[in-house]
């Protein structure tokens, strides 16, 4: 099945269930954060947690006779047993938006040299690199948080606002400088756009594979 089906097949199911379940269900949701946008693949814990506390309820069982009164033991289970699948795509999807930020940061940073004028050397500041290595904390923060709670573009944007402010305040006062030469800067623009495109079509493909169920 694809991602969307899966999807609405979850709202579905999701709709049917009783007060009761629809209550451990949302606990349990937010206890495996199920909504994040990084780690889609834990659609797949949704499907499987919806669908049990669902069949519980046709046969006329309590959510406690489904998964034990111990929700965190019962969800912590599931969570190891795809842990290993899950960790793949989290790993592939951090790469992939690394070297979208690099893309990205290459880009601009030669844009604003232009007006100087292109030598031998493109000169790289310290406040550059460290917009490379924002990427990494804002996508753990925001995939931790933001999507646990209502308006979490809304905490997104903050999040990262408060970020980057370290950055731009560090725009006057640039820690160091590195000379790179134009041929490998352009080498560097080339292979971060293709490493980008190799590894997001990774995470499609290993996305794909866990929702069809070839691992």
């Amino acid at each position: 099945m694809k991602y969307k089906d899966i999807e609405i097949e979850n709202n579905r199911v999701i709709t049917k269930l009783n007060k009761e379940n629809y209550r451990i269900y949302d606990i349990l949701s937010i206890y495996l954060n199920l909504d994040e946008e990084i780690d889609k693949t834990k659609i797949l814990i949704k499907n499987d947690i919806v669908n049990m506390l669902y069949d519980g309820q046709v046969r006329g069982q309590s959510w406690e006779e489904v998964i034990g009164k111990d929700y965190k033991k019962f969800a912590d289970e599931i969570k190891n047993n795809r842990k290993k699948d899950i960790g793949k795509s989290s790993v592939l999807y951090y790469l992939y938006n690394i070297f979208l930020i690099i893309f990205v940061t290459l880009i601009i940073n030669l844009f604003f040299k232009l007006d100087d004028g292109i030598g031998e050397n493109i000169i790289v500041g310290s406040e550059w690199l460290m917009m490379v290595l924002i990427i990494i904390p804002y996508l753990y923060l925001y995939n931790k948080f933001a999507t646990r709670i209502k308006k979490g573009g809304f905490i997104g944007f903050l999040l990262m606002f408060l970020i980057l402010l370290p950055i731009n305040l560090l725009d006057n006062f640039v820690l160091f400088e590195i000379k790179i030469n134009v041929k490998l800067y352009f080498i560097a623009i080339i292979l971060s756009i293709i490493l980008f495109i190799y590894f997001h079509r990774a995470y499609k493909k290993n996305l794909n594979d866990l929702l069809s169920g070839n691992k």
